[in-house]
């Protein structure tokens, strides 16, 4: 028999580029100048006894040399006995159909109602770390069944599932009522979370998370709309009230300052009491309310006959008035102006 002088993985028979991993036992009777091949889309494991010897990345190894990686207590292990080589692919994918077994009690997140909803789609895994892979997947035996990887990885993945939906679902501010319009969104979300775990328990890498469809029954998306519905409204109604509010105060302040105005303009008339008069008659005729509150700002009042006058009368008691338009001072009974004549 013809010693072997390459060892790589076209060397096992119905190898193909979509298989994860595939096991090569090396024992027979190896050439001095033999190597050991690692192709760049694998990686190696040497197991003997299923013990991990060592992980080699892809290239290509003397085995006989002693300076090469596979020197000293490795390489001797080949001269004297069979050992395993597990070739990890770095780019073959395994795509898996998944589905919640049975429906997930929740509550929605922005109603609060108990509802039962049912979730499937698809991802796709390859294999992350080779070592962790080999440990909790491989194990001792060498090999895996295919469905029964499915069936381990699939059962975590759903245990997880429903607080990595619950999760997502409160941090986008999402209504289950409105799930399968966002499903883009909830995978996004989702798929760090259980390709997390997937990692940190099997050395797995997730590559692509999708959710097909998110079920809930009818009678629960319509109590959800309904819900929201009503929330929508109040806060409409809500927010009405507030922008009124913000107006009734707006007018307040402008009124305030209105008046506030008009008060400097009174001040500024200390000494003419007749324009003062002119000034109250023409803002009588042009805002009554604004007329109204000078008038209590500064302790006037009006007439039987509807004039102006100070609260403090004149020496014999009477209130005093002045014309309008000349200045000129009148009785409390005149209506029209001793001295021009024009109407009080």
């Amino acid at each position: 028999m013809a010693k072997i002088s390459v060892i790589k993985p076209d060397m096992i028979q119905g190898m193909s580029n979509d298989d994860l991993f595939v096991k090569l036992v090396v024992d027979g009777e190896l050439d001095k100048k033999a190597q050991l091949i690692v192709p760049p889309t694998h990686r190696a494991i040497l197991v003997k006894d299923g013990q991990m010897l060592q992980t080699l990345e892809s290239g290509k190894y003397d085995i006989y040399d002693k300076k090469s990686d596979l020197s000293g207590f490795f390489f001797k292990r080949f001269e004297t006995d069979s050992v395993e080589i597990i070739y990890m692919s770095k780019t073959a994918r395994l795509r898996m159909p998944w589905g919640t077994p049975r429906q997930l009690e929740l509550r929605d997140p922005l109603t609060d109602i108990p509802l039962k909803i049912g979730a499937n789609g698809e991802f796709e895994i390859r294999i992350g770390e080779p070592r962790k892979f080999f440990l909790e997947v491989v194990g001792m035996a060498g090999s895996y069944d295919l469905d029964k990887l499915q069936e381990r990885v699939l059962a975590k993945l759903m245990s997880e599932f429903q607080p990595a939906l619950i999760k997502t679902m409160r941090e986008k501010r999402l209504t289950y009522c409105m799930a399968d319009e966002y499903t883009k969104e909830i995978a996004e979300g989702v798929a760090p979370i259980l390709g997390g775990i997937l990692s940190d328990n099997y050395g797995i890498t997730m590559c692509d998370f999708f959710i097909g469809r998110i079920l809930i029954p009818e009678a629960c998306k319509a109590e959800i709309e309904a819900v929201l519905k009503s929330g929508k409204e109040e806060t409409e109604r809500r927010e009405r009230e507030e922008k009124e509010e913000k107006k009734r105060i707006e007018r307040r302040d402008e009124e305030k300052r209105e008046l506030k105005e008009y008060l400097a303009d009174l001040e500024r008339l200390t000494d003419k009491e007749w324009e003062k008069e002119k000034y109250m008659r023409e803002l009588e005729a042009r805002d009554y309310e604004r007329y109204l509150e000078v008038c209590r700002a500064v302790g006037w009042k009006r007439d039987a006959k509807g004039g102006d006058a100070k609260a403090d009368g004149g020496k014999d008691g009477s209130e005093r008035r002045f014309c309008t338009k000349c200045g000129a001072a009148a009785a409390p009974d005149d209506v029209f102006c001793s001295k021009c004549g024009k109407r009080i």
